[in-house]
């Protein structure tokens, strides 16, 4: 009974001094404001977590990981960066206040669109409930599909991702557009967060956003992703997947490395002609 104890005892003890919890509030560094569902993660990694509504994190940092990156984002501010050894060093496990700058504003090349552009479709359109895959869905977890352009500039409309059901009362969740560079999945497109909360009795066949407004214009092939915002329940999201169509994509944490799905998801978008 003392032997079984004592390991007992020291897996414990291992296990705290690998993974240590470190929790905190992101906020504005000119206002206080506190900066809701910002991604926090060691990159390139599965660690990573979002802030609540209220800007609070709270993130468990493995020692093996201390070589590695830690950082924090939020559209429309400069990164925060550090080592994770540094930042271990830097600040305490409990009240961590992390301030970001927001980012300096560029006046962009105002693009006129012409009211009779031609609108097409890109991605994965699947017919509703014809099949369905269970994905992950804690706080940053994210799928995406690839929206493929033949060289030819758009704009980015609306935005439609197809879910049977969740388990969530409320699901809070972002969708993001990702700059696609050959196989590199490179930096988001939207300048301002896009939360959707879609309720359990709510759902139809689609989660659709209206984006038009922001005369999104892309080049090239981009990803169009949805970011889970809330906090684990019990069963996963079902997703309108099939084997064959564009491919997609799924990352487990923010910050974190996105891995090819072997199945293809019903995400998709209308884009319209740059004349």
């Amino acid at each position: 009974m003392r032997t079984t104890l004592m390991f007992l005892l020291i897996f414990i003890f291992i296990n705290h001094a690998h993974a240590q919890e470190y929790s905190g509030r992101l906020t504005d560094n000119k206002t206080g404001t506190p900066l809701e569902y910002a991604s926090i993660g060691i990159i390139g990694t599965s660690i990573g977590t979002v802030s609540n509504e209220h800007g609070v994190f709270a993130i468990s940092l493995p020692k093996e990981y201390e070589e590695d990156t830690l950082r924090v984002s939020h559209l429309g501010y400069e990164p925060f960066t550090m080592q994770l050894s540094d930042f271990k060093s830097q600040y305490d496990k409990q009240n961590i206040i992390i301030e970001l700058q927001q980012k300096t504003e560029h006046i962009d090349e105002i693009i006129v669109r012409t009211t009779k552009a031609s609108v097409k479709k890109l991605g994965n359109d699947f017919p509703p409930k014809r099949s369905w895959s269970s994905f992950g869905n804690g706080l940053g977890y994210e799928v995406a599909t690839l929206m493929k352009l033949n060289n030819s500039p758009v704009f980015i409309d609306s935005a439609e991702i197809s879910i049977i059901e969740h388990n969530y009362d409320s699901l809070i969740c972002r969708v993001n557009i990702y700059e696609m560079n050959d196989t590199t999945i490179g930096k988001n497109i939207i300048s301002q967060a896009y939360k959707l909360v879609v309720h359990k009795n709510e759902i139809t066949d689609k989660i659709y956003l209206d984006i038009s407004h922001l005369n999104l214009r892309v080049e090239n092939d981009f990803l169009l992703s949805m970011e889970v915002l809330n906090e684990s329940p019990s069963t996963s999201i079902k997703y309108v997947s099939k084997r064959r169509g564009e491919q997609s994509y799924v990352r487990f944490a923010s910050e974190g490395y996105w891995e090819r799905s072997n199945l293809k998801l019903g995400i998709c978008c209308y884009v319209s002609s740059v004349k």
